[in-house]
């Protein structure tokens, strides 16, 4: 008698590999997700810097943080100054103060809102201005992990 050999694969052996795959597959959507949010965020900055530098060429010349020219709309966000100027702003100049201005960046309102990664969605930062240029984070609505590390 002739015995033959099976060749091929158990079907517990398939649900086994079906099942590793979906495990790897759910972990890499996850890292997936966090890469998008992280540079949407990093192209929503090059926003804030336009936007904080003509502020700034604003503020020290007319004494106003809201001016027409104060916004951006990027891709995923849309970028505004709001508040009003300090009555010492002037006096403030270099020094690491608030200012009283505020840039507010609104995630999901940009030319491409509808495409913006799930942790960033409908998300809203505001970066308070200092005397010295810089920015500090006021308030925010997102995770903290996805706000650049100059303004945690």
């Amino acid at each position: 008698m002739d015995i033959q050999s099976n060749k091929g694969f158990t079907l517990i052996e398939l649900m086994i590999v079906v099942a590793i795959i979906a495990i790897l597959s759910t972990i890499a959507l996850f890292a997936y997700q966090d890469y998008v949010a992280r540079a949407q965020m990093s192209e929503s900055m090059l926003g804030i810097s336009k936007v904080r530098n003509d502020l700034l060429l604003s503020s020290a010349k007319k004494g106003i943080c809201v001016d027409a020219d104060n916004f951006f709309i990027g891709k995923y966000a849309k970028i505004t100054v709001q508040g009003a100027p300090m009555a010492s702003a002037a006096a403030m100049t270099g020094k690491e103060v608030e200012t009283g201005c505020e840039i507010l960046v609104a995630f999901g309102q940009g030319t491409n809102g509808s495409k913006v990664a799930p942790p960033l969605k409908n998300g809203q930062l505001v970066l308070s201005v200092l005397g010295n240029g810089s920015l500090r984070k006021k308030s925010c609505n997102m995770q903290e992990r996805f706000i650049p590390i100059e303004f945690r």
